[in-house]
């Protein structure tokens, strides 16, 4: 297993411990939110939480159907917002780049803009 796999291995363990069954995600898009997804679904499973998700790419939503995630339309507001970052900054403020974003930037705003607590796997 490589290192960002692990790494996400252990942010999945610790975000099973926050999420209550029956929370909406805003999920992210790209390779990082994909695997966390994958390493999180069963973790979520074995303490009986269903996890419903706002998806931000066709990509992300293939994936999350896949992991069992109750895909969900965006309503306004979700209640916790996972998605990978280029950079971090001292502050624990996260850099967004020019990644291999879809093309769906509206749908990525929508999933994600409106969180009362976003989640990058850091703590303060």
């Amino acid at each position: 297993m490589d290192r960002s796999r692990d790494a996400l291995k252990g942010v999945a363990k610790e975000l099973a411990k926050d999420i209550s069954s029956g929370m909406t995600l805003g999920l992210g898009s790209g390779s990082t939110v994909a695997t966390l997804l994958e390493e999180l679904s069963p973790l979520a499973m074995a303490r009986s939480k269903v996890i419903k998700g706002v998806p931000t790419s066709t990509q992300i939503e293939i994936v999350a159907a896949r992991c069992g995630v109750e895909l969900v339309p965006f309503k306004g507001s979700v209640d916790l917002v996972i998605d990978g970052a280029d950079q971090v900054d001292a502050g624990l403020n996260l850099v967004k780049g020019g990644g291999g974003e879809d093309g769906d930037y509206q749908r990525g705003e929508e999933g994600t803009g409106h969180s009362s607590r976003p989640h990058n796997g850091l703590r303060n």
